[in-house]
């Protein structure tokens, strides 16, 4: 009895020693794969920063494939590779086991509608959801972009004018008006929604010089207040930063120059 009760022990001891020991890897490893993350935003897929950024996402779910945030953050990596079947499978895993994760949803939703046409889809998973908090990063760009699919770019920029006020330097919004900028059908007053957007990019991009492709963004809303020298400053300090997304950015600098 004595001897079978001390094999219990220590075959309990050794079991929490392997879940600390399980539990301090993947604590290193979130935080090595959040240290690497902005590169999945702000490298071209083919950079080594962004593949290394991917890894590091992977080895995090090896060893914790629950992790919803980890599926999310490799979604995104899919979907900045065009792989947008991929990016889908991860987010329908991670809501499958966690139907509220927020970002989870936002980014299915984005999915559908931007990549995949789905307008019909996308607001059926933002509905799905709880209701949006504007007070948060996540709900604040689940606004703008319900607002965006329900009734186009116009609403989503009255929606991200009145929501952003409290989050000027939000990449995943900042993304959001961009692109509703350069939609089709802005409404006549693209100007004052042109320069405000201009001035939202201006403060992003202090805070996050690195961002390559919100230069590109913000160079295509610069063109559209036909203000041709900084469109050209900051096509090129995208190519500098390694934008991807600028399709023949450089023949375009050219042209603009002469």
């Amino acid at each position: 009895g004595v001897a079978m009760v001390s094999v219990l022990l220590v075959g309990q001891a050794w079991a929490t020693l392997r879940e600390r020991a399980l539990r301090e890897r993947t604590s290193m490893l979130r935080q090595i794969a959040e240290a690497k993350l902005p590169a999945l935003a702000t490298q071209a897929p083919e950079s080594a920063a962004f593949r290394d950024a991917e890894a590091a996402v992977q080895a995090l779910l090896a060893v914790g494939p629950g992790d919803p945030d980890a599926r999310v953050w490799l979604a995104r990596a899919r979907a900045q590779r065009g792989d947008a079947a991929g990016a889908r499978a991860e987010l329908d895993r991670a809501l499958a086991a966690h139907p509220q994760h927020a970002d989870a949803r936002l980014c299915q939703a984005w999915l559908l509608f931007e990549a995949l046409d789905d307008r019909a889809g996308a607001i059926a998973t933002l509905e799905a959801g709880a209701a949006p908090d504007a007070g948060t990063e996540t709900g604040c760009c689940a606004q703008v972009l319900l607002a965006w699919v329900r009734s186009g770019p116009g609403e989503a920029l009255e929606t991200a004018r009145r929501g952003l006020t409290h989050w000027p330097a939000l990449p995943e919004a900042q993304r959001i008006v961009a692109g509703a900028i350069l939609a089709a059908n802005i409404p006549s007053d693209v100007r004052t929604h042109a320069s405000w957007a201009v001035a939202r990019l201006d403060e992003y991009l202090a805070a996050h010089p690195e961002d390559a492709a919100m230069f590109g963004h913000r160079a295509e809303i610069q063109l559209a207040l036909d203000r041709e020298e900084p469109a050209i400053a900051d096509l090129e300090r995208a190519l500098r930063a390694g934008a991807a997304g600028i399709p023949a950015a450089e023949r375009y600098v050219d042209f603009l120059r002469h």
